[in-house]
């Protein structure tokens, strides 16, 4: 998807001319779960580049109708078995990406009298621009509200207003 605004961005004003072409680039690029086009899946076969119809190729040169209906039949009864393989693919690039996404993820709960820094942007996200620090505090937590929502106090004991998730906060080391 990448790629496609990049070369919608490139076109400038002119992008609604571009358009058709990055739609056909986009529909006949096979995608990595499933390891087929959206054509292919959908139509049951690939689909013809643009210079294979302007310059003939061989695939052009030999195309006789006969044969090519009696290809489309065949390749009609396997749509659905190309299909099956990839949803079978497509679970299984699912499986792997969630794997991956859980080895990374370390999960982050803090006890009472903890000190833990708070994020800025998430109580004021305006100020500063970007040079500005991330976090502030450090504060102490005061309370666990449930699972992942905190209280918190001032270091001199004044409580901070309303209750803050886990996602906001990080561990203050001393």
């Amino acid at each position: 998807m990448e790629g496609l605004k990049k070369k919608l961005q490139a076109a400038g004003g002119s992008w609604v001319d571009e358009l058709p072409n990055i739609l056909w680039c986009y529909r006949t690029t096979p995608r990595r779960a499933t390891g087929e086009t959206p054509f292919a899946l959908c139509y049951g076969f690939e689909a013809k580049a643009p210079t294979e119809v302007a310059i003939p190729s061989r695939r052009v040169e030999q195309y006789e109708p006969d044969a090519n209906e009696e290809s489309m039949k065949i390749d009609l009864h396997l749509v659905d078995e190309r299909r099956e393989q990839a949803y079978v693919r497509a679970e299984n690039y699912r499986r792997q990406v969630k794997s991956y996404y859980d080895a990374k993820v370390r999960s982050r709960e803090f006890q009472v009298g903890n000190y833990v820094l708070r994020r800025r942007e998430a109580s004021q996200p305006t100020e500063g621009g970007k040079l500005a620090l991330k976090y502030e505090g450090p504060y102490i937590v005061s309370a666990v509200v449930k699972p992942g929502t905190y209280k918190l106090k001032r270091p001199n004991g004044s409580n901070v207003p309303r209750t803050w998730n886990v996602h906001h906060l990080v561990k203050f080391y001393q």
